[in-house]
């Protein structure tokens, strides 16, 4: 619960790039947002670095150098999703105390593990010591070893630590997009899907980090330490991994679905996300007069807010009539819905309800008396997969793709799902014509200050102000959300490079430029980000200059 206090579930984003055939200006357009909670102050920090050695225009993390992720500097234009990759797995050790030793069993002989003793300060406390236990495949997480057993995490990120900073300086001087490909070759994780383009006009994209080569077993869950059968023996080689170069198509997109077909031969993962967000921006992309595509055209793809599940859901449901004992007027509603899940609409929130209950609903019937086994807290990733895996195999169902659960317990699922909400909606129907059931009125952003709960006599000043959003987790608007609809999954930026003028690339965040609660800019981009607008990216150094509030330098003692 403190490492996850925002309740971050729907983690993802989106990243695109069109070929200079499909746009207006004849060089590519790179485009995307990250999906994270809200963090306060924005996780992401908007920079423009130059140096005698590289120029940089992009998203970095306050404290660390360069801009790794959504960027682009003189020569190349860059963006980038999560890869969703399985590069963790957890080991049983056998452990023996020897004399003074601590042992564990590998391969039918005793081995030294590596111990170290660490202190914690505990605040008006005692100091803490912790035993840190090692073996060859990483360090013990649970258990206790002095008792014989324990479990090992082993993660290509702690075993042997990452180049990233040497990544992100190869990465600002790439010359080219060819450069910028060898540049990614040590990143170790997390695994992205990287998208790219040059003033060249190349376009591409890559699966960049680190994936380790292990025994199927592996992929499911604890495996045995002891016998060496699970032992990773290498990594997937960089230049086996997925990636594309000029696709004939003149776009790629990826928004955290499987890159990959089964005759791929490498182990990727399986926790992706469903195709619902990239098909979207796919079909908006094709829609675009041909060479015509612009900036404003990619901002418009951020906007999008049609649920693709939402429309195979409600197209069933008025298939089987389960709208019909409602008002006339209520029932003309619910049909003229065209499954956008926009703030002003009230049927979006009648759909979420409903995907909430045949969620619930699904669970039930599927694990019956186990469903207390599972934690189903608003902290749990976990649970989150476990959701998002059950609701996309029952829309893929409806929508005529293979067979999940019974037909007879699907139907049954959808009249108890549409019954159990209808009521309440109807009944607000008369009250008030729905207007408190807008998308936008309940579904809202809810910003918290990590200083807040410490000083909550502050909070009013420490917290920006909530706003509303349209869009769910399934839409390229992202706002995926909690129990009771509050917002817990922000695209927390956006940005649209233009490879033919960095001068007219944009950019926003939900907060501001500043992490001081009594900065002027602390949240003065909220409204625009929460209206899908955008802001300049400013390149040229005259215009910053003439335009800044004030200016700051630093020099050397």
């Amino acid at each position: 619960n403190l490492l996850n206090y925002l309740k971050e579930s729907d983690v993802g984003s989106n990243a695109w790039v069109i070929s200079g055939d499909r746009t207006k200006s004849g060089l590519p357009l790179v485009a995307g947002d990250s999906h994270r909670a809200l963090d306060t102050p924005s996780v992401y920090y908007q920079v423009h670095l130059e140096c005698e050695k590289f120029s940089v225009s992009g998203y970095s993390i306050p404290g660390l150098p360069g801009a790794p992720h959504f960027s682009h500097t003189e020569y190349l234009a860059y963006g980038m999703t999560h890869g969703n990759a399985d590069y963790q797995d957890l080991f049983l050790e056998k452990f023996r105390e020897n004399g003074n030793n601590l042992e564990y069993f590998y391969k039918n002989r005793w081995l030294k593990a590596d111990l170290e003793i660490k202190s914690i300060n505990v605040k008006n406390g005692k100091k803490e010591f912790v035993e840190v236990v090692k073996t060859n495949h990483g360090s013990v997480i649970s258990g206790n070893p002095r008792s014989g057993y324990g479990l090992i995490f082993s993660h290509t990120g702690t075993n042997s630590g990452t180049k990233w900073v040497d990544t992100v300086y190869q990465i600002l001087h790439a010359k080219n997009s060819d450069q910028l490909i060898e540049s990614l070759e040590e990143w170790t994780e997390p695994v992205n899907n990287f998208v790219f383009a040059d003033i060249r006009g190349k376009i591409g994209y890559k699966l960049r980090g680190k994936i380790p080569v292990r025994n199927s077993d592996n992929h499911k869950g604890i495996v045995s330490g002891w016998d060496g059968n699970h032992d990773w023996k290498n990594f997937i080689p960089y230049y086996e991994m997925p990636s594309s170069v000029n696709p004939n198509v003149g776009y790629i997109v990826t928004c955290n679905q499987r890159v990959v077909g089964p005759d791929f031969p490498y182990y990727i993962g399986d926790d992706f996300r469903p195709g619902y967000r990239a098909s979207r921006i796919i079909t908006r992309i094709l829609e675009l007069p041909e060479a015509e595509a612009t900036v404003e055209n990619m901002s418009q793809i951020h906007s999008d807010r049609l649920s693709i599940p939402a429309s195979i859901l409600f197209k069933k449901l008025l298939e089987m009539d389960l709208f019909s004992k409602s008002q006339n007027d209520l029932e003309k509603l619910i049909k003229q819905w065209d499954f956008v899940m926009s703030p002003d609409s009230k049927v979006a929130t009648l759909y979420s309800m409903i995907r909430k209950t045949l969620i619930e609903e699904s669970l039930n019937m599927i694990f019956g008396n186990l469903i207390d086994k599972i934690d189903s807290s608003e902290f749990s990733r976990a649970y989150d997969f476990i959701v998002a895996s059950i609701y996309s195999q029952l829309i893929n169902q409806i929508n005529g793709g293979s067979k999940f659960i019974n037909y007879s317990d699907l139907e049954k699922l959808l009249k108890i799902s549409v019954n159990k909400n209808l009521g309440n909606f109807e009944k607000k129907f008369h009250e008030d014509n729905l207007e408190s059931y807008k998308w936008g009125k309940v579904h809202k952003t809810n910003p918290k200050h990590p200083l807040s709960k410490m000083f909550p006599e502050y909070a009013s000043f420490l917290n920006p102000p909530n706003v509303s959003m349209g869009g769910d987790s399934d839409t390229p608007q992202q706002g995926g959300y909690l129990e009771n609809f509050e917002v817990n999954s922000v695209s927390v930026n956006r940005y649209i490079h233009d490879v033919s003028d960095w001068k007219k690339s944009r950019w926003i965040v939900p907060l501001g430029a500043s992490g001081h609660p009594g900065s002027p800019h602390f949240s003065d981009q909220s409204k625009l980000w929460s209206n899908l607008e955008t802001i300049p990216q400013l390149w040229d150094w005259d215009e910053i200059k003439s335009s800044a509030e004030s200016h700051q330098s630093l020099t050397p003692s």
